[in-house]
């Protein structure tokens, strides 16, 4: 390769080319050593050779932008950029840049978290963090976002008996006027370059939306966590994005987290909306340094369950000792048949291909409150009266986990949980879960709020098997997931005692299933989960985005049979596009079909994922273009 003809040269008479130190997907660094100064320095090029060449150009403007970036960024703890070149052109003629970078003696985060396994004190894990806070902060104030931050992008180099960590690869930074809002979730980024780590990257940035310095708290919350517990929030790429699939808020406690006052801060900065986050790592480095002033102590042991009389426990109140809880057991965000389904769309959503609709599908995380169970929504609301009476109901969005906990009880539900927030109230029974949600803000349509509702549904049912109703209210939802029997008189209760503007249940396909249009060109979304349930998958994911009006629309279905599971995924635009970046990452296991501009890939690294299989979902649809990559 053209890079391996570097070592044991000298660049432009300074820099004597020692030895490889490692390779990303757009570049490669050198050990080098400046001549003049008898200095270690690291040296980096562009690695073209994992881009299309007519992507060439666009890569070397990126890459000398990280440099101008890196020259701008004076700070202790950012690799500092030293200098700047061009290669002498190769046999092609092409000419590559190089970028000179300060040498740093010393493992990544993500190696030192390896040899020192298990969970540290706040103090510890505070003292390693900080510095990367104060990075990515000073980043921020200049307009610029990281956008990878992730344990394998810190260095820590040792300095008179301590570890100093120094952030680097700003690759695929951004730069961001300060002056700009923080998104809804439902705008596209423009950025071309998506070579980010799922695992530690934010919903937005996942979904292809657009990012900034609210990605980069998202992500710093989740390497503190790592950094505290000694094991990462997500085992792998592959449970990120099922979440994302999922569209489950995050909590701390349900992920097996419990960070005593930083819980809080560190919620708010993992909330799905990049509108209810911290604005930048400056704000969430004041809430951490003030929470950090309060005595710390180590992780211990797993809490045990409290007995089983004690029913009433609010669990939005931390604990006061700063545990690592044992993870639960299986939820659908773990579930392994989910887990591999959204496994297998990576290629796909690392594109950005996720469309506007399927990001207002998330809901914002649950926010910490005192005990006193506030009231939740903005203010009073003009409700309709009950038949027959003159009181008006009050509004869905005022119920309160208190009076869930009543219904609960008169329905015949047993030991139950409460837990409640700004924007949650919630009771968890035997053979019961209801919640109150906020699901939108003002820019989020109402019906893809349905839709979203539906879907959930279909992934409660189909793990656990019980009734699901959902009541809603505007923006707030009212779910309700238990026993098929007693759920019935429960869902009633609440309907007749609370305004709301519809109510429903999991989504239900028709029987028999609508016919399949002549064309591919000419599906909506909708046809994708109905023609798996068809054919005998069991969906636990179906977003179909038909009645939004969005010139992309999408649909994500994700089932099991048997051992077998498939992720479907509709383009109603950009499919030739889509087609080729995925063609281009050489993306394997997933078929696929092209009418026009509307794409339909199936992905599955069982027969599920083969053209087969493919043609039995068209069932006689045309397409110009239908192909498999096993």
């Amino acid at each position: 390769m053209f890079e391996d003809e570097l070592i044991g040269t000298t660049v432009d008479g300074r820099y004597r080319v020692d030895r490889l130190v490692g390779q990303g997907g757009f570049g490669t660094v050198y050990a080098a050593q400046h001549l003049r100064l008898g200095a270690q320095v690291a040296l980096k090029i562009p690695r073209v050779d994992q881009v299309p060449q007519s992507e060439v150009p666009e890569l070397i403007k990126t890459f000398l932008e990280e440099g101008r970036m890196l020259k701008e960024l004076r700070h202790p703890n950012i690799v500092a950029a030293l200098d700047v070149g061009v290669l002498p052109a190769d046999a092609s003629g092409l000419a590559l840049p190089y970028l000179v970078l300060e040498w740093c003696q010393g493992a990544s985060l993500k190696e030192w978290l390896a040899a020192h396994p298990g969970a540290r004190s706040r103090e510890e894990a505070w003292s390693l963090m900080r510095p990367v806070f104060d990075a990515i902060a000073y980043a921020h104030t200049r307009g610029l976002a990281h956008r990878d931050i992730k344990p394998a992008n810190v260095l820590l180099e040792p300095t008179d008996g301590a570890l100093t960590a120094k952030v680097i690869d700003f690759g695929i930074a951004k730069r961001v006027d300060p002056r700009d809002d923080k998104p809804s979730g439902h705008t596209f980024t423009s950025a071309t370059r998506n070579a980010f780590t799922p695992r530690y990257a934010a919903p937005e940035q996942l979904a292809g939306l657009r990012t900034g310095p609210w990605s980069d708290v998202y992500a710093l919350a989740l390497v503190v966590l790592e950094v505290l517990a000694g094991r990462a929030v997500f085992t792998d790429d592959g449970e990120a994005r099922a979440r994302l699939l999922q569209g489950e808020a995050l909590s701390l406690d349900e992920l097996g987290f419990n960070v005593g006052d930083w819980n809080a801060p560190l919620t708010r900065a993992l909330a799905r909306s990049p509108a209810d986050r911290f604005q930048d790592a400056t704000e969430l480095l004041r809430a951490l340094d003030a929470a950090a002033t309060a005595p710390t102590v180590r992780f211990t042991k797993a809490e045990t369950a409290p007995p089983a009389g004690e029913t009433s426990a609010d669990l939005s109140v931390a604990p006061a000792s700063h545990t690592i809880r044992k993870r639960p057991g299986p939820s659908i965000g773990r579930r392994p048949g989910f887990v591999a389904a959204a496994m297998l769309t990576a290629a796909m959503l690392a594109v950005g291909v996720l469309v506007t609709g399927t990001f207002a599908l998330l809901r914002p995380p649950s926010k910490p409150s005192s005990d006193a169970s506030p009231k939740l929504g903005s203010g009073p609301k003009p409700t309709p009266s009950v038949p027959g009476s003159s009181s008006p109901r009050p509004a869905l969005s005022s119920v309160t986990a208190d009076v869930l906990a009543a219904e609960a009880a008169q329905a015949g539900f047993v030991s139950c949980v409460k837990t409640s927030g700004a924007e949650v109230a919630s009771v968890s029974c035997a053979d019961l879960d209801v919640a109150l949600r906020k699901r939108g803000n003002a820019d989020t349509d109402p019906r893809a709020i349905e839709a979203g509702l539906q879907s959930d549904g279909l992934a409660r049912t189909a793990v656990n098997g019980r009734a699901y109703r959902y009541l809603r209210d505007g923006f707030w939802s009212l779910e309700i997931d238990g026993d098929p029997i007693r759920i019935e008189g429960l869902e009633r209760s609440l309907a007749a005692a609370f305004a709301h503007d519809s109510s429903g249940r999991e989504k239900v396909y028709s029987e028999p299933p609508p016919p399949v249009p002549a064309r591919l060109a000419h599906w909506q979304g909708s046809e994708v989960g109905a023609r798996l349930h068809t054919l005998g998958i069991r969906v636990i994911a179906d977003i179909a985005q038909d009645a939004t009006g969005s010139p992309v629309l999408g649909a994500t279905a994700s089932g099991l049979d048997g051992t077998d599971s498939v992720t479907a995924l509709l383009y109603r635009s950009t499919g030739k596009a889509m087609l080729a970046a995925t063609m281009a990452q050489n993306a394997k296991h997933y078929a696929y079909a092209l009418d026009g501009d509307v794409l339909l890939t199936l992905t599955s690294t069982s027969k599920l994922g083969r053209i087969d299989f493919l043609k039995k979902v068209l069932d006689g649809s045309r397409a110009e273009t239908v192909g498999d990559v096993p």
